[in-house]
């Protein structure tokens, strides 16, 4: 097949439309749906992660407090919870790569920025992780108001 013969294939199928009317209509019905669908998903994995970060972080606190800080189940227990916040600031981020939607889902964000901030409460490498990564997310929600 010739040079010219392949453009005038490849124009015949870039330049036609690839779904009738109502099959792209329904593609973009789709794909809202799936996109949707991942947003609530990575929304309810955010809240489950934070309170298995706010419950490993209580049982640490527990656990200094009742047998102090050398102890090894209270170390342990303090490596966990550390290990759960960084979890919470890895999904967490992947949540707000999403777009928001509107005025609402906007504050729904900050509270939930409240929430992954109070669950990395007492981890060292989380909340710094946090610290950077919170002005990304706060211009993140400043730039979908405009």
């Amino acid at each position: 097949m010739s040079a010219a013969q392949n453009s005038g294939l490849l124009a015949m199928f870039t330049d036609t439309p690839q779904l009738k009317g109502w099959e792209a209509a329904a593609a973009r019905r789709d794909a809202r749906k799936i996109e949707r669908e991942r947003h609530g998903r990575l929304r309810l994995q955010v809240l489950a992660a934070y309170h298995d970060a706010i419950g490993r972080s209580y049982l640490a606190m527990s656990e200094r407090v009742t047998f102090g800080v050398d102890d090894p189940d209270a170390i342990r227990l303090a490596g966990q919870h550390e290990l759960a916040a960084v979890k919470l600031v890895g999904l967490f981020d992947d949540f707000m790569s999403l777009p928001a939607s509107g005025k609402v889902e906007r504050e729904e964000r900050r509270k939930l920025m409240r929430k992954v901030a109070e669950g990395v409460g007492g981890s060292t490498c989380a909340l710094s992780t946090f610290r950077d990564r919170e002005p990304r997310w706060m211009a993140m929600l400043s730039e979908q108001t405009k």
